[in-house]
């Protein structure tokens, strides 16, 4: 299994046909975490990285109708 984005998602007893494609139970797959990286709760230390990706995302103009990130 190659690399995966967070969520990952599968359908649960595989794929399903007919008119029962879109009753599919969908579940989330936590990826594996790479060497040195942790996944744990936001901090207060960890929020002006976190506002300076938003922000980086609300630039693209693509992201939202927002232009700023809040403070």
């Amino acid at each position: 299994m190659g690399a995966a984005v967070w969520p990952a998602v599968h359908r649960a007893g595989g794929p399903a046909v007919g008119r029962d494609r879109h009753s599919a139970i969908v579940q989330a797959v936590k990826p594996a975490i790479g060497p040195g990286l942790e996944i744990r709760p936001m901090r207060d230390s960890d929020a002006e990285q976190v506002l300076a990706i938003y922000q980086a995302g609300l630039d693209t103009r693509h992201a939202s109708f927002e232009t700023t990130a809040p403070s």
